[in-house]
C-alpha cells in the first residue's frame, strides 16, 4: 500500500516519493483510487498589469474607436490575425469573448472571465476598440518606397 493506494507490483525504494516496479511479481498493477487534482494558485499574480488604455480611452486613439464603432467585424478579424488566431473567430458566437480572454491571458492583464463576459456583452464595440489598441503597433510601418531628403 502506497499513500492509501493498493497497488501490486510496485515496491518502495526507501526514498520518500520514489518507487520501482517489481519485475519479479507476475501480477499486474491495478489502481483503485484515481489521483485528485490539487488546487493551485497562480504564480504570477504580482506581475499582472492593466490594459494599455481604459475601456473608454477613445481619446488615446480616435481612429481605432471609429473603426470599432463603424466596422467592428473588420477590426475583430484584424485583432485575431495579429494574435495568431483564425480570422473567422470574429463571426463565431462567443468568439469575441474568447478573443478578449486570449489577449488578457497572453499579455498577463488583470481581469476575470466574468468581467470579460460582462464587458463583451454590454459594451461590445468599446471592448473591440480596447482590444485593438492593445494589439496594434504604436507606430505605422515606414514605407519602403522612395524617400525624399531635404
Amino acid at each position: 500500500m502506497i499513500n492509501g493506494l493498493f497497488v501490486s507490483g510496485i515496491e518502495e525504494t526507501g526514498v520518500p516519493g520514489h518507487c520501482r516496479w517489481n519485475t519479479s511479481s507476475q501480477e499486474s498493477a491495478v489502481v483503485v483510487q484515481q489521483p485528485r487534482k490539487s488546487k493551485h494558485k497562480r504564480l504570477v499574480e504580482d506581475s499582472e498589469r492593466e490594459w494599455k488604455t481604459s475601456l473608454i480611452g477613445c481619446g488615446d486613439d480616435f481612429e481605432s474607436f471609429l473603426l470599432s464603432v463603424f466596422c467592428p467585424l473588420c477590426v475583430s478579424c484584424d485583432i485575431a490575425s495579429r494574435i495568431g488566431e483564425n480570422n473567422c473567430i470574429a463571426i463565431v458566437p462567443g468568439g469575441l469573448l474568447a478573443l478578449r480572454t486570449r489577449i488578457r491571458t497572453k499579455k498577463n492583464i488583470k481581469g476575470t472571465m466574468c468581467g470579460d463576459c460582462m464587458i463583451q456583452c454590454c459594451l461590445c464595440q468599446l471592448s473591440v476598440a480596447q482590444m485593438y489598441r492593445e494589439v496594434k503597433p504604436k507606430e505605422r510601418p515606414k514605407s519602403e518606397g522612395w524617400t525624399m531628403e531635404v
